[in-house]
Parts: C-alpha cells; sequence; structure tokens
C-alpha cells in the first residue's frame, strides 16, 4: 500500500470512528434525559433504552479498539493497515442488533396508531432482512478481511444497507401519514402533531441519507470513503430512538396544552358517557362538557378544576396523548352504530378566556 493512500483508508477510518463517538457524547445526553424526565414509564421500555445505550457504548469502545490498534500498536505497518482486524469486524453485526432493535420499537408505535398489522409487518420483515444482513457482512470480511477485497460481498452489503433503507422510508411514511390525520382543527394540539412530524422526518430521512451515501461509496468505490458514513450509523439509530422519546419533554406543563375532559351522567335517563372514547349509551340526552387550557403550574390544574367543578361537572382530569386519541378512534368505528353524534359534535371546546356559562351550556 502506497503511502499516498492513507487518506483514502485510515483517513477514512478515523473520521468515521471521530463521528461515532461524537456521536455517543449525544447518546449518552439524550438517556440522561430519558431517565430523568421519565422515571415511570414502564420497566420493559426502561430496560429496553439501557440495552440500546449498552450495546451503542459496546460499539464505541469496538471501534476505538480497531483505530487504536491501526494507529498506535501497529503505526507504519502498512500490510496491517490493509486488512480489517477483529474489532472492526464486529462493527456490521453490532450496528445490525442496534437498527433491529430500533426499527421494531417504531414498527410497535405503528401499530399503536395505526391499529392493524400490515404495516408493521412490513416493517418488521424489513428489519430483520436488514439485521441478517448485517450479520452475513460480518461473516463475509471474517472471510475476505482484506479492504481491496469488500467487492466481493456487494451483495450481502447491498441486502443490509438497502434493507435498512428501505425499511427507515416506510417507517417514516407511516408515521408521517397517521400524524397527519390525527389533525383535530384546533390550533394546539394541530402544532403539537406539526412538530411530532417534523420531528419524525429530521430522525427517520437521516438514517435513511446515511445508508443511502454509504452503499453508494461502497458499491462506486474500493476505497474505505463509505466508512465515513458507516460508522455512525449505529449511533444514528439510537439517537433517532431517544429522541422520538424524549420530544415528550417538550410538551410539559410550561409547553403543552391539555385537555381537561368532564362528564356527567344525565340520572332521569340512566346514560352515561365513558371515560374517554366520548360514546353515549342510546337514549342520551345531555352531554359532557370540556374546556381547553394551557397549564403552566399545578396551581393552574387546580384552579381550572374548582372552576370545572362549580359549574356542576362530576369529573376528574384526563391527560390525553397522541396514542390515546388514536385508541379513541378506533373505538368509536367499532361503536358507530350506538353513537349518538360524532366525537366533535359531543365536546364543547373554547379557550381561555371561557365564555358565560350560559353559552356553554
Amino acid at each position: 500500500m502506497a503511502a499516498g493512500t492513507f487518506d483514502l483508508t485510515l483517513g477514512c477510518l478515523f473520521i468515521g470512528v471521530s463521528l461515532n463517538v461524537w456521536l455517543f457524547g449525544f447518546s449518552l445526553v439524550q438517556a440522561y434525559i430519558y431517565y430523568v424526565h421519565f422515571p415511570n414509564d414502564k420497566r420493559f421500555m426502561r430496560w429496553f433504552v439501557f440495552f440500546l445505550v449498552l450495546a451503542d457504548a459496546l460499539n464505541a469502545c469496538f471501534d476505538l479498539a480497531f483505530l487504536y490498534q491501526y494507529l498506535v500498536s501497529y503505526f507504519g505497518d502498512l500490510n496491517y493497515a490493509s486488512y480489517a482486524n477483529t474489532a472492526f469486524t464486529a462493527d456490521p453485526v453490532m450496528t445490525g442488533i442496534i437498527a433491529f432493535a430500533t426499527q421494531l420499537f417504531f414498527a410497535w408505535r405503528v401499530y399503536k396508531l395505526m391499529h392493524n398489522v400490515y404495516m408493521p409487518t412490513i416493517i418488521a420483515v424489513g428489519a430483520l432482512i436488514s439485521f441478517l444482513g448485517g450479520v452475513g457482512t460480518t461473516i463475509a470480511v471474517a472471510m475476505y478481511p482484506k479492504f481491496a477485497d469488500f467487492q466481493k460481498f456487494q451483495v450481502i452489503v447491498i441486502i443490509w444497507l438497502v434493507g435498512a433503507a428501505v425499511t427507515d422510508v416506510i417507517i417514516t411514511l407511516s408515521l408521517v401519514w397517521t400524524l397527519n390525520k390525527a389533525r383535530t382543527g384546533f390550533a394546539a394540539t394541530d402544532d403539537i402533531i406539526t412538530k411530532l412530524i417534523r420531528t419524525t422526518l429530521q430522525t427517520g430521512m437521516l438514517t435513511t441519507f446515511f445508508a443511502t451515501v454509504d452503499i453508494i461509496l461502497f458499491l462506486a468505490s474500493s476505497t474505505s470513503l463509505h466508512l465515513v458514513f458507516n460508522l455512525p450509523l449505529a449511533k444514528l439509530y439510537v439517537n433517532t430512538l431517544l429522541s422520538t422519546l424524549n420530544a415528550r419533554v417538550k410538551m410539559t406543563p410550561a409547553n403543552a396544552h391539555y385537555t381537561l375532559e368532564g362528564s356527567h351522567s344525565d340520572r332521569a335517563t340512566g346514560a352515561e358517557r365513558t371515560k374517554r372514547s366520548g360514546v353515549f349509551n342510546k337514549g342520551a340526552t345531555s352531554r359532557p362538557a370540556a374546556f381547553k387550557s394551557h397549564i403552566s403550574s399545578n396551581n393552574d390544574i387546580e384552579e381550572n378544576m374548582r372552576d370545572f367543578a362549580a359549574q356542576g361537572n362530576d369529573a376528574g382530569i384526563h391527560i390525553r396523548t397522541v396514542e390515546e386519541t388514536f385508541e379513541e378512534r378506533h373505538e368509536l368505528e367499532q361503536t358507530r352504530p350506538y353513537i349518538h353524534s360524532t366525537h366533535s359534535e359531543s365536546f364543547r371546546t373554547v379557550e381561555k378566556p371561557r365564555i358565560s356559562e350560559q353559552d356553554s351550556m
């Protein structure tokens, strides 16, 4: 190997590992934010995040290990620099594991929002194909460790990276399409949905971009230039998932609009509203009251509830999430023959300041 080729071999490795470690710092910060702000998340989710961060840390350690061997332990050994060592061989399978876990999480999220198994199944199958491609790439690198021979196993690399990119595109489009259907016409709710769509596009297309550029450079050049985009992939997947979970931080009381729902029963007819679905029993003549307010502190919650109770409403607070909105619509579709009126007709929602009690009845 000529000394002038170091820029396209060890230089690319150095840049790729630097990006990997730099993004790992973001992963740690994101994980810290998650555990501080969401201590009440399900235990499975908290352990899942821990697993991803641990796998991310192992990936960073492997990358630093092979870079140290190239640049320190075997510095100046041109023959050694021409081959992938053991630590480098582990990178594709580690990236595959992290990407597979992340894509399965998004498949579950799509299922919760869409309430059908078709699109989540497609996502899961694509994630599995990509994962197997990553495992196959690790085996191929072990069989052909010389960097110049990487072109001999193009097919398995194509399966790995194209599978990952296509799956990411399907996930992004599914989430954007589903969230866009959730628009209610209320400015506050639609603003939150717009932010969610923007975050989904930014994070989903980032991994797609890196995987696409990686496969293009791999096929177009026999150098290690593609590693600049390949080595950071694992970190991008972890940051994508954590940023999605932490997006809820932006919806905390200081910046969020909550809907406080109340319900009461018609004692004359025995009609009463369910907790969330807004479905009335046959013969219902009264409707639940609801108001929408910007809440910045616990005192605002208490004040709003006192005002709400003063109007004769016997109710508690329910803070609705996007997923609950989808579940509610799903329930409405299943019980549509028994609905007295549509969801939008069943609630009267006004922005502060509220109108008089006579107008709201």
